[in-house]
């Protein structure tokens, strides 16, 4: 049986998945529904950053689904955070109106709810 996915971003910000526990599915599955497809949340991220795995927790408690892309990895993320923030720290929270760089919870939950 085929474990469920989480969907992630690649360089062309096209959606790919990869296994999950069963617990997180859920969560996806919930977050998903709750989130509209016009407002997707994008998560600008390196690997081993203790503030990127903080910023996904943080997303995880509060059910909100996102779509992450590795700046260290892919190009074309690094090049699409830049276009919108013009620096190069993570994470970054994008949506559709606007980015916050390093948010703090209160700009975070303005940002989203």
């Amino acid at each position: 049986m085929a474990r469920p996915t989480e969907l992630r971003a690649n360089f062309d910000g096209l959606i790919y998945g990869r296994s999950v526990s069963e617990d997180y599915s859920n969560h996806l599955l919930f977050s998903m529904k709750n989130n509209s497809a016009s407002n997707v949340l994008t998560l600008y991220v390196v690997p081993n950053c203790p503030l990127c795995a903080e910023a996904r927790g943080w997303l995880r408690r509060h059910n909100v689904a996102y779509v992450e892309r590795d700046v260290a990895n892919d190009f074309g993320a690094l090049r699409a955070m830049y276009k919108l923030t013009r620096q190069n720290l993570v994470p970054v929270f994008a949506t559709e109106e606007r980015a916050l760089v390093r948010p703090g919870e209160e700009e975070l939950k303005g940002l989203l709810f």
